[in-house]
């Protein structure tokens, strides 16, 4: 499984960031390449770039059985 919570930039609607991963050795989220830090953009195709963490969790809950998230890694400088 995968934790996720609000961006706290942005302001308003700021979207969700995975936070950690309850399990990352089982879960398919980690095993897939996703990283803590990445963003969330879409659940089954549908933008949820700006959404919060409650219309997230709506989503996921209300979805099918197979869900399809997809996720955004932010820019990062090289050090």
């Amino acid at each position: 499984g995968v934790v996720l919570e609000e961006k706290e930039e942005g302001g308003e609607g700021g979207g969700c960031v995975v936070a950690e991963f309850a399990d990352p050795s089982t879960s398919a989220v980690a095993k897939a390449g996703v990283e803590v830090g990445d963003w969330l953009q879409a659940i089954n195709n549908a933008d949820v770039s700006k959404a919060s963490i409650e219309e997230v969790m709506k989503r996921i809950i209300t979805a099918p059985k197979v869900v399809n998230l997809r996720f955004q890694r932010p820019w990062r400088e090289r050090e």
